[in-house]
């Protein structure tokens, strides 16, 4: 059992102690308060994590005359439980709005967004089991063939207390309500309505694995070796956060979030106080809030998350394959070429269900144009995103790669690899990682033609060429005649190094509005008008920064207009472009001091990035003022910059 608690440390102050009139949780804290554009207060709420995992699994090897066969099970059984203070403490967020400047905004107490929770509840019990059996067969003396096969059911996460639902688009049409909760806009159903899986999707028990590869050596010298193999692998452990979209929404908690409204004048504008956020917008305050809720309690405007309607689950296969041909040229010096490749289907991705009708789905004059899809024919019913884990996603990866190793020679080994590659997917660029969530659909919505064409590009993690090379060098002995104090100290060194490079990310241009479409998709892209895209004169001469998109061959994609209002969602395909290139040297040098037989010394010095090259993060992708610059060593979606020189020196005693 792992339990973890997150949050501030007691003795902070709230919202109350800075006057503001609002339910807060007994335990102080504040959440956020954001001024755009300026700063943000506050962090994570106060949160506690329990999780288990019981395991069980043996294996079985058993020798038969040139078969050695081996049977095998692993079974487990998990807990995630989830209690987190999720928004009870209120986020609120200040921008330009109204005063044209978020710190006078702040300073006024003009609030542009609030929102309030009850919190996150979750407790998933998990089970998975699987079974193998294989064979490592030795047909001739220089020919073994290996061969498998493994089973795995596919049980999904279950939700303890039934925080699982899902929307149908069938059940909408016919204007269907949930019977368990019925306020609930029609189509959604939940644990508990007939016909419902609790579990959100269904268990299944077809995924046998096989697996086979065999080893040759083709002159039976051991100088010359063929070895190829192939299996296909489902993931049938997918991760708990897929398992958790209700568990932070209506109707399983309370929630609350509003926007201020600017009208042309006073009397049309809603402008929330900081003081009291909820007196003037027209909502009762909920809290504090029993929770949790009554199955009867109001369901606000909000985003859904929803499992495919439309097709029966799929669980994410991979189908691995590659062939290698390794010679040793020398008796000290081995050669290896590979082509490795896989497939997957399957992988999940996000799909908007909802999108907003513009002129490629109805005309203009069309009643239902600018609305969203599921809120046509009802009042306020889906007003905002509803957003499908749809497993449609699909990924290729094909590579060959060289490699040469030339061990301990006159106190020298070095290896060398290359790569060259290509990973290519159609799954929504820069989509979370983690969870199904709103607005990272594809660039088009689901009414248009083909619509992943501008998101089948190369995959983030993409890079063509890949190269190392790292060496050991024992240096030799020198100085014999010297003294031996002097020989001591000047004999025994260890050189080591390692140089690496690779390409660059793949880039992907955004528009500089995310939804000049109007299809509420909030992914457009920008539109490449050709010309040589990299390079430009963006930056300031003043400013430290580095020019790498050229804005002259980039425009933003229009809005809609008369006559015709025919939207545009830009052209640029998920990862057209190429990042600044990777390249770096590392260096050690290391002596160990014996003592005694068991007894040792060790002197390391080391340098990380020893010439101090500049590794450039990746340009601004967003079509706006500082696009195509670079003014920083972190890469895309870096949790970190690039290293400068680092050295450092260390001692070891070994006993």
């Amino acid at each position: 059992d792992v339990d973890a608690s997150r949050g501030p440390l007691p003795g902070s102050i709230n919202v109350n102690d800075l006057g503001v009139n609002i339910w807060q949780p007994a335990f102080k804290q504040i959440n956020q308060i954001a001024v755009s554009g300026f700063f943000t207060l506050g962090g994570n709420p106060q949160a506690d994590f329990a999780r288990a995992n019981y395991t069980l699994g043996d294996d079985i090897h058993w020798q038969v005359k040139n078969h050695n066969l081996a049977f095998g099970f692993h079974g487990e059984i998990a807990k995630v439980d989830v209690n987190n203070l999720f928004q009870q403490p209120g986020l609120f967020t200040f921008n330009a709005n109204v005063t044209n400047n978020a710190v006078a905004s702040f300073l006024l107490g003009y609030v542009q967004n609030f929102a309030q929770a009850s919190g996150q509840f979750l407790d998933l019990r998990g089970k998975f089991f699987g079974f193998y059996a294989q064979d490592s067969w030795k047909l001739t003396r220089n020919l073994t063939l290996d061969y498998g096969l493994r089973y795995e059911p596919f049980i999904p996460w279950h939700e303890v207390q039934g925080r699982m639902g899902s929307f149908f688009p069938n059940l909408f049409a016919s204007n269907t309500h949930s019977t368990v909760y019925p306020l609930a806009p029609a189509g959604l159903q939940f644990a508990g309505d007939a016909g419902f899986n609790r579990n959100g999707i269904p268990n299944i028990y077809s995924h046998f694995m096989p697996r086979v590869g065999f080893a040759w050596d083709i002159f039976g010298t051991g100088k010359t070796s063929l070895r190829g193999g192939a299996g296909d692998f489902y993931d049938s452990r997918l991760s708990s956060v897929f398992f958790n979209i209700y568990s932070n929404t209506s109707p399983f908690i309370t929630n609350f979030n509003v926007s201020s409204v600017e009208g042309t004048q006073a009397t049309n504008s809603v402008v929330m106080n900081f003081t009291n956020p909820y007196s003037n917008t027209g909502n009762a305050n909920p809290f504090p809030a029993s929770q949790p809720p009554p199955n009867t309690s109001a369901i606000p405007p909000q985003a859904f998350l929803t499992y495919d309607p439309y097709h029966s689950f799929k669980v994410p296969i991979s189908y691995s394959w590659n062939l290698a041909l390794e010679q040793q040229v020398t008796h000290s010096l081995l050669t290896r070429v590979a082509y490795v490749a896989g497939h997957s289907s399957h992988q999940w991705t996000p799909v908007e269900l909802n999108s907003t009708l513009n002129a490629d789905a109805v005309a203009q004059t069309d009643p239902n144009y600018n609305r969203r899809l599921y809120n046509i024919g009802c009042v306020s019913c889906f007003t905002q995103p509803i957003t499908e884990a749809n497993m449609g996603g699909n990924a290729n990866y094909n590579s060959l790669q060289l490699s040469a190793e030339q061990r301990m020679r006159s106190g020298l080994t070095i290896l060398a690899n290359y790569t060259w590659s290509k990973a290519i997917d159609n799954t929504p660029y820069n989509q979370s990682s983690t969870a199904i969530a709103s607005n990272n659909s594809y660039v088009l919505p689901i009414y248009e033609p083909n619509f992943k064409r501008l998101d089948h590009g190369p995959s983030d993690f993409n890079h063509a060429h890949v190269a190392s090379i790292s060496f050991v060098y024992q240096m030799p002995k020198v100085m014999q005649d010297a003294p031996s104090a002097l020989r001591y100290v000047v004999n025994n060194w260890q050189v080591s190094g390692l140089f690496q490079t690779r390409s660059g990310d793949p880039l992907t241009i955004l528009a500089s509005s995310n939804n000049s479409s109007l299809s509420s998709q909030s992914r457009d892209r920008a539109m490449f008008i050709g010309g040589n895209p990299y390079g430009g004169s963006n930056c300031p001469v003043t400013a430290h920064c580095k020019n790498w998109l050229n804005s002259a061959s980039f425009t933003p994609n229009p809005a809609p207009a008369a006559p015709s209002y025919t939207p545009n969602y830009g052209n640029v395909v998920k990862g057209s472009f190429v990042g600044p290139r990777y390249t770096d040297v590392d260096m050690s040098i290391a002596r160990s001091f014996p003592f005694t037989e068991s007894v040792s010394l060790q002197f390391r010095a080391e340098y990380f990035n020893l010439f101090n090259h500049t590794n450039f993060g990746d340009p601004n992708v967003t079509l706006n003022g500082t696009f195509g610059e670079i003014t920083s060593t972190t890469p895309q979606n870096g949790a970190a910059a690039n290293d400068p020189r680092i050295g450092q020196l260390s001692l070891k005693l070994n006993f």
